[in-house]
């Protein structure tokens, strides 16, 4: 029962990526459809995160449920529908409700997910958790290339929607006549040990800058590219150079998070991350590909290692980790939106200065709360 509720969340973890990196390429296709502005667009990746913050508060009441599988599997449905409804409208309000919706979907399969690896391996679950973000990273490398393969071979991008639908289907039917465990509220779900727990918002908060760090590269990767002079259909595949690597430093992780401690880990990538991230500085058009892999790669640990090093502190089993993604959601709603502003009024070169600027951010809280936590 355990490993087939871990297989039914690796695969579903596919799509929950293919959910997150849907928007960002799709962004120049939807403002020019839309008849809108770069920066106005920028509002769709804002409601995502909105409604992945709300997912992620409703997914601790639906593994309450007595059936939750089949909760899920009509939000699979559900997101059957919005898809379809992208591929139809072409009204900036609807892709705005469409984009909440599309996150709160996400959210709540992402944080339920979480918890559940948790839940079922206990103080197995760190390379099981580890595994499932790998399986994410994998939807985020395929969703931009099969954007790019509809613009190219089947001449319209909006196609993509109806691959997705028909790929949302078994799995929905797949969940619907399997039955994950279900979660029980306790008294121990909630903060832990005295002196740390004043510390759990600075911990929440870089999962905050992380998830608004990776939303700001994959959701406008593209466009900095197309702005600095990349081939449109070129820069349609940024988004998946930087998954790529992301997914591929969360496979080597599962290895390397047995034998090094996690905080050995996260001070590693950090400063990889910062080094990575000054290349969007130089003005190459090599960079601007070297870039997007290296911090990939980099931030690729943050969210799976800081996860394991925060069940060390504190009780991340159900409500709490609804705390993370809702944290995540914060600061996936105020990046993008303001990088988008910024690149509307300031130019391309102004994602580089912001990236730079939050990886710092993200190094210097970290290392703040480590020593705190020790």
């Amino acid at each position: 029962m355990k490993n087939k509720v871990t297989n039914i969340y690796y695969i579903l973890f596919i799509l929950v990526g293919m959910m997150a990196g849907l928007l960002g390429p799709l962004i120049p296709y939807l403002s020019e459809r839309a008849n809108i502005s770069i920066a106005k667009a920028g509002g769709f990746l804002s409601l995502f995160a909105i409604g992945s913050m709300t997912g992620a508060y409703l997914s601790d009441r639906i593994l309450l449920l007595s059936k939750p599988s089949r909760a899920i599997a009509f939000l699979l449905l559900l997101f059957g529908l919005e898809m379809g409804l992208f591929y139809i409208s072409s009204a900036y309000a609807i892709y705005l409700l469409l984009s909440f919706l599309l996150g709160a979907t996400q959210g709540v399969i992402n944080s339920s997910g979480n918890s559940i690896m948790l839940k079922v391996w206990k103080e197995e679950a760190g390379p099981k958790i580890t595994t499932l973000h790998f399986f994410y990273g994998v939807g985020n490398i395929i969703i931009p290339l099969l954007i790019v393969g509809s613009a190219i071979y089947l001449r319209n991008d909006s196609y993509i929607f109806l691959l997705l639908v028909l790929i949302s289907l078994p799995l929905a039917f797949t969940l619907f006549y399997n039955q994950i465990p279900k979660s029980k509220e306790s008294e121990k779900d909630k903060i832990l040990y005295d002196k740390r727990s004043p510390y759990f918002l600075i911990f929440l908060s870089l999962f905050a800058l992380y998830v608004g760090i990776e939303l700001t590269i994959g959701g406008w990767i593209t466009t900095y590219g197309i702005l600095k002079g990349t081939d449109k259909d070129t820069a349609k595949t940024l988004p998946s150079i930087f998954w790529g690597f992301l997914t591929l430093g969360r496979l080597l992780l599962i290895y390397v998070i047995k034998v090094v401690p996690d905080r050995k880990i996260l001070f590693s990538a950090s400063i990889l991350a910062i080094v990575s991230s000054s290349i969007l500085l130089l003005d190459s058009t090599f960079g601007i590909y070297l870039a997007p892999a290296l911090i990939g790669l980099s931030v690729s640990v943050y969210f799976p290692t800081l996860y394991s090093y925060g069940s060390k502190f504190y009780n991340l089993e159900g409500r709490n980790t609804g705390f993370i993604f809702i944290s995540a959601g914060v600061g996936g709603v105020s990046m993008p939106y303001i990088t988008g502003l910024f690149i509307e009024y300031f130019g391309a070169l102004s994602l580089s200065y912001i990236i730079v600027l939050l990886l710092t951010i993200w190094f210097l809280i970290f290392f703040g709360l480590n020593k705190r936590l020790r």
